[in-house]
């Protein structure tokens, strides 16, 4: 009798529902995202898996860019092994608009009774030609010698703080009078004469901003 009885215990515990409270929950965390792109500009998106409060690795993510009524890039992936992802994208051969970035992160397999996953959406603007033409008439006449490297500095601190060109905060914090690579001229010039796209002008100011190459 006590066997039957120890036996419909053990029988009990092992079917009894699972608390709420056991469920696991996995989301997507985009970290300090940028909305406004220049057409032929790649898109990145950096962010982390935000697994029961924790960065989690091996969390299969998805991911799905829509715009002008259609699905235009799916992919999946596993988050890395600090529980981190970057997903990228070409936007060449797009149209300028609205799309939409949908991330979803799943449930790891030993837990997927018992876990609920969520998606965030991210929306960017797509711009032909986003850099006003001040900045590049300025960048014109610095690069005859028109104008100093503080004028032409100018032109990108507006760029940084309206988000057109993206850095670090670190980077925007270094102090120190402004320096400019005089090889730089080149580059503002043949931009200038519209011989290089904007996207390629602001990516490799980005660039050397970030690496300490111009110092603002």
């Amino acid at each position: 009798m006590k066997k039957t009885v120890v036996f419909a215990l053990l029988m009990a515990f092992a079917f009894a529902p699972i608390p709420a409270s056991a469920t696991h929950i996995s989301k997507p965390v985009v970290v300090e995202p940028k909305t406004e792109y220049i057409l032929g500009e790649k898109v990145a998106i950096r962010g982390w898996v935000n697994y029961n409060e924790v960065p989690t690795a091996d969390v299969l993510l998805n991911f799905k860019v829509t715009g002008h009524g259609g699905v235009l890039a799916e992919r999946s992936f596993p988050s890395d092994d600090a529980g981190n992802f970057t997903f990228e994208f070409e936007t060449r051969d797009l149209e300028p608009g609205r799309y939409d970035i949908i991330i979803t992160s799943h449930c790891l397999e030993v837990h997927r009774q018992i876990c609920t996953y969520q998606s965030q959406t991210l929306s960017i603007n797509l711009q032909d030609g986003m850099v006003p033409g001040w900045i590049k008439n300025s960048a014109k006449w610095w690069s005859e010698g028109a104008i100093s490297d503080s004028d032409f500095v100018q032109g990108i601190q507006y760029l940084i703080k309206n988000n057109i060109i993206v850095v670090s905060k670190v980077a925007q914090q270094e102090t120190g009078p402004s320096q400019i690579p005089g090889w730089i001229k080149n580059s503002a010039k043949w931009w200038s004469e519209g011989r290089i796209p904007d996207s390629d002008f602001v990516s490799g100011i980005q660039y050397m901003v970030e690496k300490g190459i111009i110092r603002l």
